[in-house]
């Protein structure tokens, strides 16, 4: 009658088998229907699922045998949604005849928009199945041919694999979509949907998603619903659904990404939800040194619930400098600022990368506060300090009386520091002259002139 192998795929439970059996011998013998029927048709040594998904593609429609087993069948509801996907992909008529073997307390969602077959009812139920199928059946294969060249061609594991745009083309619209996936069954196309949903932030999507009882996600939902949602829309209701459905199996290794993004990004209770399954105990040095790496930028959003964790006594003052490697590594400020206050000392290396990173004041306070004896270090400072403009710690600096040499001077350096480095430093008479060579500015010329009368003045 088709092309296909079989006409009929037969979705029935097993506690219905003898009716289901001696309904397809009767189409088979009195109206050459060939079905598909799981019992006798399915290849041995195969998982259901997929003996299931090859044999309705090899079919052209689904007949489904409705009885309360059926309803509370597992298997049942999963091939019932493989026979609507089949419906929605395929856009035709009569593709699933549904056929009431017995009365159900109510009808399943998915199929409301179909008029099905009371078997009871019906004087001759297998002659009605019969015309059920012979309809449409030539003018879809007319239409079928037609678009053949244009359509896609779907395999077996087209749900796996394809990207949710494939699903908006396939449903005539949004509402449909949500009816289709509130009593799907199928968990990786659940997941799918949801990590779609994340990442286009179609929160009507992913609302019908965390409502469908099936729904169970695993790390990698979990990440982009954390990297991707919002913190507005990161209720605490949200979340609390979203945690209950987590996959109970999961590791804390699964968890790791996950827990990152809700720390890095201050997901206050995300985070505390984590840490009821025992994630706490993935904090240690490495991690808290990747989530300052991948925390938001320091100079616009304070990190409060980072600082929290840094603030922990358990740390160590090791631990701390690696922290305080990381922030400077990843320029972030404010998680600088709260190491410098929590370390009892800064080496100098670490202060000498902070003048090009941190504001004036930061630096001015650690060097207060470490006095470091190093000559020639801070001669290195005092002209990074010079090239960044900073004068309050480049006076600082000069304080400390530190040995200069009239190299020293750049020009690109300010007014304002050539005439501190200037006046503010014991020069003799023959290296304020040798400064000529190295200062070129009009102004700093004159500053300098200056200096020389003063201290000609002076001898």
């Amino acid at each position: 009658m088709t092309d296909k192998e079989y006409d009929l795929f037969i979705v029935y439970s097993s506690a219905d088998g003898s009716a289901a059996k001696s309904l397809m011998e009767q189409l088979e013998s009195r109206f050459k229907i060939r079905c598909c029927f799981a019992d006798r048709d399915f290849l041995p040594g195969i998982e259901i699922a997929e003996n299931i998904a090859i044999s309705m593609e090899k079919s052209d429609k689904v007949l489904m045998l409705m009885s309360p087993e059926f309803s509370s069948s597992g298997w049942c509801r999963h091939e019932m949604h493989e026979a609507v996907r089949k419906y929605y992909l395929e856009k035709r008529r009569q593709c699933v005849i549904p056929v009431l073997l017995e009365a159900i307390p109510e009808m399943p969602k998915v199929l409301r928009n179909f008029t099905y077959i009371d078997f009871k009812k019906e004087a001759d139920p297998v002659e009605k199945i019969h015309k059920a199928f012979l309809t449409n059946t030539e003018e879809d294969d007319q239409e079928e041919n037609a678009e053949h060249q244009s359509r896609p061609t779907f395999r077996n594991d087209w749900l796996v694999n394809s990207p949710r745009h494939m699903y908006d083309d396939d449903f005539e619209d949004s509402k449909e979509r949500m009816e289709f996936l509130e009593e799907e069954t199928d968990m990786e196309t659940l997941q799918t949907y949801f990590d779609d949903a994340c990442k286009g932030q179609d929160f009507d999507l992913l609302q019908t998603i965390l409502e469908n009882e099936y729904s169970a996600f695993n790390s990698t939902n979990i990440f982009n619903f954390c990297a991707h949602i919002p913190k507005a829309r990161f209720t605490q209701e949200i979340i609390d659904t979203v945690f209950q459905k987590l996959d109970k199996e999961l590791s804390y290794a699964d968890l790791k990404k996950s827990y990152i993004v809700a720390c890095s990004n201050g997901y206050r209770y995300a985070v505390t939800k984590f840490n009821e399954k025992g994630c706490q105990k993935l904090i240690n040095v490495a991690l808290v040194e990747t989530l300052i790496s991948q925390s938001s930028p320091c100079d616009e959003t304070e990190n409060d619930l980072l600082i929290d964790i840094l603030e922990d006594t358990k740390w160590t003052e090791e631990d701390k400098l690696a922290f305080l490697n990381t922030a400077i590594t990843s320029r972030k400020r404010n998680i600088i600022k709260r190491l410098i206050s929590l370390l009892s000392r800064i080496p100098f290396e670490y202060f000498l990368q902070m003048i090009f990173l941190m504001d004036e004041q930061c630096c001015l306070e650690v060097l207060l506060k470490e006095r470091y004896p190093d000559q020639k270090g801070m001669q290195e400072a005092l002209s990074k300090a010079c090239v960044m403009n900073m004068e309050t710690l480049a006076r600082e600096i000069l304080k400390l009386g530190i040995t200069l040499k009239p190299n020293l001077l750049r020009p690109g350096f300010k007014d304002g520091i050539i005439k501190i480095l200037v006046q503010e430093y014991p020069w003799s008479l023959e290296e304020l002259d040798e400064m000529k060579e190295f200062i070129v500015g009009t102004v700093c010329k004159k500053c300098l002139r200056l200096e020389v009368q003063k201290r000609l003045a002076n001898v």
